[in-house]
């Protein structure tokens, strides 16, 4: 190894040894154990997926939790095509009449929230 901590390979093969600083994140303040989050509150979606929940996959909760989480991050076009096609999939497994589509998103909050209930309840 040279002083650059640079290879013989390196050397042969025309390569660069880049090193990566590692950057240091501020300390973050956790909040006091006896905080509690505000529960979410429910919308009437609740009512009609939480008889059903138990029929969904955890792979299918994940996939609405993923999109959820990501929303923010997605061209909107793409954000509601992909809310509207996997909620209509959901649904439809549900057997749950999802008549207004403008309100896929909402829709896939109310499946992973009451996914998360029923596993709460496992426990």
């Amino acid at each position: 190894m040279s002083s650059k901590s640079k290879r013989v390979g390196d050397y042969a093969a025309g390569t660069i040894v880049v090193k990566e600083r590692r950057a240091e994140l501020p300390e973050v303040i956790a909040p006091p154990p006896t905080a509690v989050a505000a529960p979410r509150p429910e919308s009437p979606l609740h009512d009609l997926v939480r008889p059903h929940a138990r029929r969904l996959t955890a792979e299918q909760a994940q996939a609405a939790r993923r999109l959820l989480e990501r929303r923010a991050e997605l061209e909107p076009t793409v954000r509601v095509n992909l809310a509207r096609r996997l909620a209509v999939q959901m649904a439809g497994q549900l057997a749950i009449p999802l008549t207004d589509l403008r309100a896929a998103e909402q829709f896939l909050q109310a499946v992973v929230d009451c996914h998360d209930e029923v596993n709460r309840s496992k426990l």
